[in-house]
């Protein structure tokens, strides 16, 4: 899988009106492939819980780096802060 830097470039040089010139059908599709596995990469995963809940804040652990995350229920942590995957609460 590429990286978001490499996904950006392909993606902005087909916003240029010659793009076709500079990409084949099949480099298209590998693109929107690429980008499409990104975003799914991205997509909100659900945090494994380990306890409902310490003086109002749920602890869980990150489902992609594994690390400990807390959960202020004032305001809901969106991003794990060590990977910065998108995580969700139950």
């Amino acid at each position: 899988m590429a990286d978001i830097e490499t996904i950006m470039s392909w993606l902005d040089g087909l916003t240029e009106p010659d793009w076709r010139m500079f990409h084949s059908d099949s480099e298209v599709q590998t693109i929107a492939k690429e980008t499409l596995d990104l975003l799914k990469k991205q997509e909100p995963k659900q945090v494994i819980c380990i306890a409902d809940s310490i003086e109002g804040m749920e602890v869980g652990y990150c489902p992609s780096c594994n690390r400990g995350i807390v959960n202020k229920k004032i305001d809901e942590t969106k991003f794990c802060k060590f990977c910065g995957q998108a995580v969700k609460w139950e």
